[in-house]
């Protein structure tokens, strides 16, 4: 009987506090209800992305394109680089910043880090949930990036289903598979795969970056809603700069000659500027510096390249006198930089200069258009993602060597505007490829003509084409 009166009390309990909530969230959407989704007859859109603005630069763009668009925008993340000038004095954006989350620090256990973690989650979740309700102006639409998928998916669905707003997701890749690179398929991976299915399930529509992803968000997370694929794009800003506009960056960047007023690739000659006849070729490396992108793979590449040129008296080496020696230029923040900087500091090559560099977001467009040749280590967690970081290089005309994976085919033609490696020695035989006869090499200048295709089509267009119809 006593058993029988305690499990009734646990179901009254659970009924009445499942009652409680409902009740809450009713009257909660009720008030909510009642505030306009417009501001002097423009609709609001909440944009948000749990990771630094300044280095998010798809929602930047979004931000922008709803803005020209005639819609005002609530853009929610963390602070940390400054995001474009355009955006920041955008009187239709306005940038609302959550506190970014500290380290968990060291951990006595495996509860305690657990411990950590789910308190830093809550702590998430409530400064969120707070600003999202009562802070930012009721939305019609919210666009967010997933990943990071926790605490930002469950969020935004009850802010959106309190709001009566209409929830796109806009997959860049997805947070299980980004965890699994460190974690590999454990219990804690396994359940994040399972959460990020279930609360990226129910959308008014998905946006994604390719169609393998399309395909797999249709058929594996069986999501409801409409898919579009909306590629990365460049905006106009970037392309191939001038001879003038190069030496301009590069005395900037200090990157100067031997003789007063020249750079390492341009000099002055009768009052104009001119390319270096025997010059370095330019090469750029974009990273965020994390497991997930083998920079050793390019460090042996490097190597390679420099120890053939220090013995190109040897017969097997004669085409190495045909080549230039390079200037590498590695732009980014991370975790794994200071390891790769000491390790490069280690090289002590005579015909390879490794620089590594955080641009201001105005000056990484111009040292793209200033550049030879790209190279992108980029490796996908979940093979349906594609790198930025080449969609920045094709839109500033710059062919790419590129690391391959699952679906890298969909931006990258092997052959066409770019060459796709699988390890140090394939990357290096391509640098040899690209650079010889530099800088008359025929495959390269054909791949930067096959590049002006990429180029005719830019982020306005394909936003407009297909994200803008979504929105009417």
């Amino acid at each position: 009987m006593f058993l029988e009166t305690i499990i009734i009390a646990t179901i009254i309990v659970i009924v009445v506090t499942i009652t409680g909530i409902a009740f809450i969230l009713k009257q909660t959407r009720d008030r909510l209800s009642k505030k306009p989704n417009t501001s002097n007859d423009k609709p609001n859109v909440l944009l948000l992305v749990l990771g630094d603005i300044g280095r998010s630069p798809r929602m930047q763009y979004h931000a922008l394109s709803l803005a020209e668009n005639n819609f005002n925008v609530d853009f929610v993340g963390y602070k940390g680089s400054e995001p474009m000038k355009v955006i920041s004095t955008n009187d239709a954006i306005h940038i609302h910043y959550v506190p970014t989350p500290t380290s968990l620090g060291k951990v006595q256990s495996k509860v305690d880090y657990i411990k950590k973690g789910v308190q830093r989650v809550f702590n998430q979740f409530q400064q969120l949930f707070n600003l999202l309700i009562n802070v930012i102006n009721r939305p019609k639409y919210i666009l967010i990036q997933n990943p990071p998928a926790i605490p930002t998916l469950i969020v935004i669905q009850l802010v959106s289903f309190l709001h009566q707003s209409k929830l796109i997701i806009d997959w860049h890749n997805f947070g299980y598979t980004i965890m699994s690179v460190t974690m590999g398929n454990n219990i804690i991976v396994k359940v994040a795969k399972i959460y990020e299915m279930i609360f990226g399930h129910f959308a008014y529509a998905h946006l994604c970056v390719t169609k393998a992803m399309a395909e797999f968000l249709r058929n594996s997370f069986k999501v409801k809603g409409q898919i579009c694929v909306l590629y990365d794009q460049a905006p106009k800003h970037f392309k191939r700069l001038e001879k003038d506009e190069i030496q301009k960056l590069l005395l900037k960047l200090n990157y100067k000659g031997d003789v007063p007023g020249e750079t390492i690739i341009t000099q002055e000659m009768n009052g104009s500027v001119e390319m270096k006849d025997k010059r370095p070729a330019l090469l750029i490396s974009s990273t965020s510096w994390t497991p997930d992108e083998d920079f050793s793979i390019l460090l042996e590449s490097l190597k390679h390249y420099n120890d053939s040129l220090c013995h190109h008296d040897n017969p097997e080496f004669l085409e190495m006198n045909e080549l230039p020696d390079l200037f590498v230029v590695i732009t980014g923040k991370g975790p794994q930089k200071e390891m790769y900087e000491k390790e490069i500091e280690s090289l002590h090559m005579k015909h390879v200069t490794i620089k590594t560099v955080w641009l201001e977001m105005e000056d990484y467009p111009k040292l793209l258009g200033s550049a030879d040749l790209g190279v992108c280590l980029h490796t996908s967690s979940s093979g349906l993602d594609l790198p930025m970081k080449v969609i920045d290089m094709f839109g500033c005309g710059l062919p790419v060597c590129a690391y391959n994976f699952n679906c890298l085919d969909e931006l990258v033609k092997h052959g066409q505007n770019g060459l796709c490696f699988d390890n140090s020695d394939e990357l290096f035989k391509q640098f040899i490829t690209l650079l010889k006869h530099f800088p008359n090499n025929e495959k390269l200048k054909l791949m930067r003509e096959n590049i002006k295709e990429f180029q005719k089509r830019r982020w306005n267009d394909n936003w407009n084409e297909n994200v803008l119809p979504l929105l009417n």
